[in-house]
């Protein structure tokens, strides 16, 4: 479902340039908002989303390049467009994954906030969501009970964090560039901003 389709097309006629840069964020626990670039002469879109390792499902067909998605809370929703005219449908653009699930303490701030055990539940959550639209099993975590202003943050936790959305967001057809410190070393790494901001950012 992530390879590009061949382009639809109507006698006498070219379908549209394919959308481009696409992106879905969401804006609640229940809503997404997805925006792309125009093509130029389309006279609307198709816009299709796919969740829990489902296929690409038409959801709307909007004439402007915005569209709000409501959905369900907890989840993760990856979404395409297609440019619609006379001439035909355009083949699809580039995905863009979203997840709704609102993060405790958006943004962090360096030498403010403190690595909470409530950021890492609230990642697990994400990344078993992004691994369900991906159809992959939820993982399983070391210290499955976090103790909110108890467990301290460990190595471990983040190790297991970025490994198991890499692995969904590639079976998704998604690239996984390297991480800030891949590799975390007990007593010498501490856990940082920009080690929850990139995990957050992929599930995002």
């Amino acid at each position: 479902n992530n390879s590009a389709s061949a382009a639809t097309t109507i006698s006498g006629g070219s379908p549209p340039p394919i959308p481009a840069n696409l992106v879905a964020t969401a804006t609640t626990t229940t809503q997404i908002g997805i925006t792309w670039s125009a093509s130029t002469g389309a006279t609307s879109y198709q816009l299709e989303r796919s969740s829990l390792g489902s296929g690409y499902t038409p959801i709307g067909y909007p004439t402007v390049t915005s569209y709000t998605d409501t959905v369900s809370s907890g989840t993760t929703y990856v979404y395409q467009v297609r440019a619609v005219s006379s001439g035909g449908t355009s083949a699809p653009s580039n995905k863009d994954l979203s997840t709704t699930i609102i993060f405790f303490d958006e943004p962090v701030t360096a030498g403010v906030t403190t690595i909470k055990a409530q950021h890492v539940i609230e990642l697990r959550q994400a990344v078993n969501a992004v691994r369900a639209a991906a159809a992959l099993a939820a993982s399983s975590w070391t210290d499955v009970t976090l103790s909110v202003g108890v467990t301290l943050i460990k190595k471990a936790h983040v190790d297991e964090l970025r490994s198991a959305v890499a692995a969904a967001r590639i079976a998704l057809g998604f690239s996984d560039p390297a991480f800030t410190d891949p590799t975390l070393t007990v007593g010498v790494t501490a856990v940082k901003k920009i080690h929850l901001d990139e995990l957050r950012q992929r599930v995002k």
